[in-house]
């Protein structure tokens, strides 16, 4: 059987298919539960978080809260601690924009890839 009539069929053979192949690799390691757990909030992914690598952050950052601390009045600190506070919101909804739309971005891969192209 000859699967590789045309460029595009070649295409998909030698590029692409094993690109998909691969993209599934260490899926064995899937906990079976994992789509409940997602579905219903309770996957926890900091178990693939690179804690070491944080480490080296949080180390910086508490010498840098220590030094403003002891050179900053009380109120100046407060203000710093509030700023953080609304920096830190920011962030945490700024994450949960990017991962949502990173999610639908996923999803509509998906279903792009499994719709026939359309003919112009």
């Amino acid at each position: 059987m000859d699967f590789q009539k045309s460029s595009a069929e070649k295409n998909f053979f030698e590029d692409q298919l094993p690109k998909f192949i691969a993209a599934f690799v260490g899926a064995d390691q899937t906990p079976p539960d994992f789509l409940k757990k997602l579905y219903y909030g309770w996957y926890d992914p900091s178990v693939l978080v690179d804690s070491a690598a944080l480490h080296l952050h949080d180390t910086r950052i508490i010498a840098c809260q220590k030094r403003l601390q002891e050179i900053l009045t009380s109120t100046a600190w407060e203000a710093v601690e509030e700023y953080r506070h609304l920096l830190d919101e920011r962030s945490a909804e700024e994450r949960e924009q990017a991962f949502e739309a990173g999610y639908k971005s996923a999803v509509m891969l998906i279903v792009a890839g499994l719709t026939a192209l359309k003919k112009e």
